[in-house]
């Protein structure tokens, strides 16, 4: 033991209030440093070094590191505070239930319990204000959704632009199954005419309080629900 400390260890160092509560320093005095490191070691079992990465500024975590083999560094923690995981490794940070990471080779997933769900929002004075949540309902966008997207707001709810410049047509929303689109709507032409498209061989019908008012059949005829309406 070291210090004052009680001899409950093999190796136990104590002071009472050490500046900035340092206990010990463990230097690498050479010119051209191989880092500064301690070993961990249990009968049986891959060694595992923690400490500074060598020659740079950085806190590094390795396995199977010795006096005669380099091992595998497997996390860094840079001078900058950002976490590094090795190229081909997994940066996983997964529970059976919850988890962001990469566990197997169908890419980034982000998860929760089927019973929990995922929130998205800001921060601000430890403050969090949800702007979007999915659980196994849906995505809610302003709301807890009741269908698989739903959005929520006061005013103009959602917007999709085209990249084409005004007059060119070219921005619409298409429907389809599992064979192919079936219709669409929007500016699907080389000009600013909107359409509203059935694909299908198929009528297509306008109406009001839930009935049918007026509807365009497949030879182009318009054919009111109920004759001479005005």
């Amino acid at each position: 033991t070291l210090g004052n400390a009680a001899a409950n260890y093999l190796l136990n160092v104590a002071a009472a209030n050490p500046d900035r509560g340092i206990l010990a320093d463990f230097a690498n005095t050479h010119g051209a440093p191989n880092g500064a490191q301690i070993s961990f070691t249990q009968n049986g079992i891959a060694n595992w070094c923690i400490g500074q990465a060598p020659g740079i500024d950085a806190f590094s975590i390795y396995r199977n590191r010795n006096g005669a083999a380099d091992g595998t560094e497997v996390m860094r923690i840079t001078d900058t505070g950002d976490t590094l995981i090795p190229a081909g490794k997994s940066h996983n940070f997964i529970s059976a239930d919850y988890g962001i990471g990469t566990p197997d080779v169908s890419g980034l997933q982000i998860f929760v319990n089927p019973a929990s769900e995922i929130r998205f929002g800001t921060r601000l004075g430890g403050a969090f204000t949800e702007q979007m949540k999915l659980n196994p309902v849906g995505l809610g966008i302003g709301t807890a959704p009741a269908f698989r997207l739903h959005a929520k707001s006061s005013s103009e709810i959602a917007r999709f632009d085209t990249t084409t410049v005004r007059g060119s047509g070219n921005g619409y929303i298409g429907i389809g199954d599992p064979t192919g689109r079936k219709g669409w709507w929007g500016y699907g032409g080389a000009n600013d005419t909107i359409y509203l498209m059935n694909d299908m061989n198929a009528n297509l019908t306008l109406g009001t309080v839930g009935q049918s008012r007026l509807t365009l059949d497949t030879a182009g005829h318009f054919v009111p629900a109920v004759d001479a309406v005005q």
